[in-house]
């Protein structure tokens, strides 16, 4: 592959991008970086180029290779036990990470999203959305975000419960393809691929990391990386399963002292509301979010509503060319009779500590266990979803806009709701950031309660999910973490 070469020893430094299959033994035996990144996705790629840009020496680890591989990938296989959930398929395995199968969909968080409620309290970070505001330039050249567009709105500003959004779409960005070349050029980061982080070594204290192990596929023998500073930007479900597995000096793992690593796992919840028979045909997609008057009157989460157009093969035909005389065969004929619209929606998963990433008992290739998802909807999100459905079909019909028929599985036993909901990949919160050790497992800087010099990178930090695809809040992150791990190195 053009680019890699082989580094032999880390005396005169140079330029590298290293397969790790390749390496001599002991070739990092003399070398200490100031940062030593594991993962090569947006939050890693984006953080090595931060600090290189602030001179300082990063060792950027990448478990996978510069393409997929089933060597690579199968390191994801593990257990779903909760609501169904694609443990593997849902996360990609090399370099770029999840940038691979990114869609280019984004949006910043609302400033409502670090914010407690009243009936979720866990909501709350413990940084605010102006911390990152500073980095939303940086984070939009690094992603090619164009601007948002003016949003669609089919109430003409007159609804107050909810406000019409559009989102910021990238080409997409593919990090691999993007930042390659530069990453192999650089004199400041040495790019490893094939390097699978298999342990890390505490000093005696237990309060700081003095080394990372890695191994790669074909060679049994593992070798080390010393840096003053480490990041796991592993994604949220590797970074849980990584602390967890790594039990050999602290038995319940690093970070883990409350039991709080892999825990409150969120997802952006995926689900149909229902069907819409309509006034007037929408002339496209349009999107809407509930106000904060409306989550707090109706103790909900936040969501995204779309409202999408759907063509009707039995109209127009003569039969049905009035609302009224439409809305009347609907309700008769039920079906598909007269539909053109559909509702579906994206919700917030509430920070729930039975949603939750531990370790299986099957072990991968290395010795480490697997992981083992339960995703776990609450009474909360339960009630979220519902609202949602409900909340648009009133707002249609008090404008006159339309009629909607919820979709069956909302009219049934709440608990048939876990049923009915898909993921998006958008895997959040299982080393959530708090202020303390009692409610989280990073502080506000990403740095792992109890331990020095160990951050953590990426959307398993998140405090809460929040609404919005979160790689753009992945980016600022990235970058205001560069600025913190600058100044702790001096």
């Amino acid at each position: 592959m053009d680019g890699y070469s082989v580094l032999t020893t880390c005396r005169g430094l140079k330029p590298v991008l290293v397969d790790c299959e390749q390496l001599d033994e002991g070739w990092s035996r003399d070398a200490t970086f100031d940062v030593c990144i594991c993962g090569a996705g947006p939050a890693g790629i984006t953080l090595a180029r931060a600090l290189a840009d602030k001179n300082r020496r990063v060792a950027l680890m990448e478990g996978g290779g510069l393409e997929l591989s089933e060597a690579s990938q199968s390191l994801y296989y593990g257990e779903s036990v909760g609501v169904p959930y694609p443990v593997d398929s849902s996360r990609l395995r090399y370099f770029g990470g999840a940038s691979n199968h990114w869609l280019g969909e984004t949006r910043a968080l609302d400033d409502r999203d670090f914010e407690a409620l009243s009936h979720h309290p866990l909501n709350r970070w413990p940084i605010r959305r102006l911390d990152l505001d500073d980095y939303a330039q940086q984070a939009a050249d690094i992603l090619d975000l164009a601007p948002a567009a003016q949003p669609f709105d089919i109430f003409n500003g007159r609804e107050d419960a909810f406000k019409p959004i559009a989102r910021r779409m990238s080409p997409p960005t593919l990090f691999g393809p993007k930042y390659q070349h530069q990453l192999a050029r650089s004199n400041l980061i040495w790019l490893c691929v094939n390097a699978n982080l298999i342990d890390i070594e505490l000093e005696g204290s237990l309060r700081s990391v003095s080394q990372f192990s890695f191994r790669s596929y074909a060679r049994a023998q593992p070798f080390t990386v010393r840096a003053r500073c480490y990041v796991l930007c592993c994604g949220a479900l590797e970074n849980a399963r990584i602390l967890l597995n790594a039990n050999r000096q602290i038995p319940r793992g690093l970070g883990n002292q409350r039991d709080l690593v892999g825990r409150f796992f969120c997802e952006h919840i995926d689900v149909s509301l229902g069907h819409m028979v309509m006034v007037s045909a929408l002339p496209r997609v349009s999107e809407y979010i509930p106000s904060d008057t409306l989550i707090r009157d109706r103790r909900c989460l936040s969501y995204v509503v779309r409202l999408s157009p759907v063509r009707d093969k039995d109209w127009p035909d003569g039969r049905c060319e009035t609302f009224p005389d439409r809305l009347s065969r609907a309700l008769r004929e039920g079906g598909s009779a007269c539909i053109n619209a559909e509702a579906e929606a994206s919700v917030q998963q509430s920070a729930n500590r039975d949603s939750r990433v531990t370790l299986a008992r099957s072990k991968d290739r290395f010795g480490l266990r697997r992981l083992s998802l339960d995703w776990t909807l609450s009474d909360l999100d339960r009630h979220t979803i519902r609202t949602a459905a409900l909340e648009t079909g009133r707002a249609l019909a008090r404008h006159n806009l339309g009629r909607m028929r919820l979709a069956p599985y909302l009219e049934a036993d709440i608990d048939t709701i876990s049923d009915n909901c898909l993921g998006q990949s958008h895997h959040m919160c299982t080393t959530r950031m708090s202020d303390g050790p009692a409610t989280g497992v990073v502080d506000r800087n990403c740095r792992l309660h109890g331990v020095e010099n160990l951050y953590v990178g990426g959307s398993s930090v998140f405090a809460s999910a929040g609404v919005s695809n979160p790689t753009y809040t992945i980016v600022k992150l990235a970058l205001r973490l560069g600025d913190h791990l600058d100044g702790e190195l001096g």
